[in-house]
């Protein structure tokens, strides 16, 4: 049986809720449609302190910068899938959110959770990593609040393990404005298992347009695979009787 918490908090602020991470024994619910089932399996035991952070409201919505995005831990994937903004600025993460789980989950799933997982087979991870996408993480060892970013390419260390500190709260994930001529798609296909057991993750093609062609680099036709959680492969494109050649090829329209 699953040891329960001490102590139970939900705070309504950050400057209530990282005071309570300082003992590096905190367990963080936000959405709970990864966290519960875990726990419940024994894959996951509960910290001593159990911090219940829904009610903070800075740690929700979608905001536009100078420089991109901004998108709150808290925000769900409902959300995410009908931003106005993020259809404009990141529609591949969109495309993500309408393949991720069912309805009454994407109502509960938070984005901040679901990178915090750390999943390979986290459907917003790899759309997140084609964006360079960053994370901000808070925390308060000594009653001053102190923050850092981390790309997201840096922040997974492996499945199920990343840079966070028992001491630390993601508290957002920041988009940079991608660059002239980005554009990035959403492919689901049919999951698999790997030799080690683990399911075969979500893949995104990146591609970049100049003129007629897609190019990476400007001399060779090419396209970016995120696979496997944290890695990028790279596939040349030679033969346009390839079926994923003939799909980019359809693409002009965007």
């Amino acid at each position: 049986m699953t040891a329960l918490p001490e102590s139970y908090f939900a705070p309504a602020s950050l400057d209530e809720a990282l005071p309570l991470l300082r003992g590096g024994d905190a367990t963080i619910l936000a959405g709970g449609t990864d966290l519960m089932p875990q726990t419940q399996a024994g894959r996951v035991r509960f910290g001593r302190t159990f911090v219940n952070v829904r009610r903070i409201a800075e740690l929700d919505g979608i905001a536009a910068t100078a420089d991109g995005t901004r998108i709150g831990a808290l925000t769900t994937v409902t959300a995410l899938m009908h931003s106005d903004l993020l259809r404009q600025r990141a529609p591949v993460l969109v495309d993500a959110c309408d393949h991720f789980a069912s309805g009454q989950l994407r109502n509960a799933a938070t984005i901040g959770g679901n990178i915090c997982n750390a999943s390979p087979a986290g459907d917003l991870l790899v759309p997140l990593l084609v964006l360079d996408g960053k994370v901000e993480l808070a925390s308060q060892p000594d009653g001053v609040r102190q923050s850092r970013t981390v790309p997201l390419a840096e922040f997974f260390t492996g499945p199920g393990r990343t840079v966070l500190k028992p001491t630390e709260l993601l508290v957002a994930v920041v988009l940079p404005a991608p660059p002239a001529g980005f554009v990035a798609r959403f492919l689901y296909c049919m999951r698999g298992r790997t030799l080690s057991g683990s399911l075969y993750p979500p893949i995104t093609v990146l591609y970049r347009r100049a003129g007629a062609r897609y190019v990476q680099d400007g001399h060779t036709q090419r396209i970016v695979v995120a696979g496997e959680l944290g890695e990028l492969r790279e596939r040349i494109l030679h033969d346009d009787r390839k079926p994923l050649s003939r799909w980019l090829a359809s693409q002009d329209k965007y």
